[in-house]
């Protein structure tokens, strides 16, 4: 069955690997092709990007910054919103021994700071949601307790 969206996701499919082997990553790409899928299918109302990172200190190099750019290309191009989670708690609960003298403040910290590498990104502001774990848990309890 054919779309008025094949031609434009074939072409963004492309962008995002010529984009991608352009970097000298390697990048999983394992279920762009169902989410392209459904998006042609259900249309941008009925999809959304979730991507998140666990923070374990103030900065972000390369490979944290990576999904981040490859998500707020999709969301230029396909027009969905993006979801972000920041897992400060996570990263606390199970830090490095090197980390043990750390406390939650100093992980809540790392989110903050992440959260402004990651707004640097090119996220629509109206169709970006950002969360802080330690902050923001009751938005997904629910979700996480079905």
């Amino acid at each position: 069955m054919s779309s008025p969206y094949d031609g434009e996701l074939e072409e963004l499919t492309h962008n995002c690997h010529s984009f991608l082997k352009s970097t000298g990553l390697v990048a999983s790409q394992l279920d762009l092709k169902n989410f392209l899928t459904h998006y042609r299918l259900k249309g941008k109302d009925q999809c959304f990007i979730y991507t998140g990172r666990g923070p374990s200190t103030n900065y972000m190099h390369l490979g944290h910054i990576m999904p981040f750019r490859v998500a707020s290309m999709l969301q230029k191009y396909l027009d969905v919103h993006v979801v972000i989670l920041l897992s400060d708690t996570e990263k606390y609960l199970y830090r490095k021994p090197q980390q043990k003298q750390l406390s939650l403040a100093d992980f809540q910290g790392f989110a903050e700071n992440n959260l402004e590498y990651i707004k640097k990104m090119g996220f629509n502001t109206e169709k970006t949601h950002y969360y802080i774990a330690s902050k923001d848990i009751s938005v997904f309890y629910n979700a996480i307790m079905l």
